[in-house]
């Protein structure tokens, strides 16, 4: 058994790929990376990380989390659709999908977008109090330190950037924790100067996409080709060049 699944889940994809099509501009889930310069290798092709058939596994498990929080929707009778897609035509462009929108079970005028996320036992701890506040909540876990804080940052990037698109400005962004089946559910509104700020972002970035060119790192950290001319532009070549090292 083993053997068989560590040949299913083997990483085939290989570590620099076909840059995405600027016509297709960027998605939502990319956006919140915390450094320009991984953002934009994102998009130039880089692979990133290999992944391990330990965490294809863990990534099944979160989908079959969200496929289960869809059924739960749809026996309460609040399941509005699923899979929505997403499209911004004006720079920045955008494509995407939203996991679900719903309607208040007793206003059914009133519909939510929501953005389910799994997290472990540990990340799950991590998180605030969940209040009615939306503006608290946005705020709390817009300030959360440490790694589990950039996830959650890039979580709100992408949640925000949905209600501002699909013109729905509240939501739910609801995490389960995969130990132990709780879940905490954060109802949030449409904070539009955040989500133009990062709409302004990847405007700025896009220049570098288009020169096949690598902005300088804005994260700090110490992965390889953020050790490369880490204040200077860089053309994307010089990365290829590097061959197999893996941030």
């Amino acid at each position: 058994l083993g053997v068989a699944l560590e040949e299913k889940y083997r990483e085939r994809r290989p570590l620099w790929g076909e840059p995405r099509p600027l016509e297709k501009g960027w998605t939502p889930s990319s956006m919140g990376g915390g450094c320009d310069r991984l953002t934009v290798l994102g998009v130039l092709g880089y692979r990133g990380d290999e992944i391990s058939a330990k965490l294809r596994r863990i990534f099944d498990l979160g989908s079959a989390i969200e496929r289960l929080w869809l059924d739960r929707f749809r026996e309460l009778g609040v399941l509005v659709d699923a899979g929505r897609e997403i499209t911004r035509s004006e720079p920045p462009i955008l494509h995407g999908r939203i996991d679900a929108r719903v309607r208040h079970p007793y206003e059914p005028g009133h519909l939510l977008v929501v953005e389910i996320k799994s997290i472990n036992r540990e990340g799950f701890r991590q998180l605030p109090p969940v209040t009615l506040d939306p503006e608290a909540n946005f705020k709390a876990l817009r300030e959360l330190s440490g790694k589990i804080g950039d996830r959650v940052r890039g979580y709100l990037v992408q949640h925000q950037t949905y209600l501002m698109e699909d013109k729905t400005p509240e939501g739910l962004l609801l995490f389960d924790c995969k130990d132990t089946s709780e879940y905490a559910d954060y109802y949030v509104t449409l904070e539009e100067e955040f989500v133009r700020e990062q709409y302004a972002r990847l405007v700025r970035l896009e220049e570098y996409r288009r020169r096949a060119a690598v902005p300088p790192c804005s994260c700090g950290k110490t992965g390889v080709f953020c050790k490369v001319r880490p204040e200077e532009e860089v053309e994307v070549s010089v990365f290829h060049s590097m061959g197999g090292l893996e941030l």
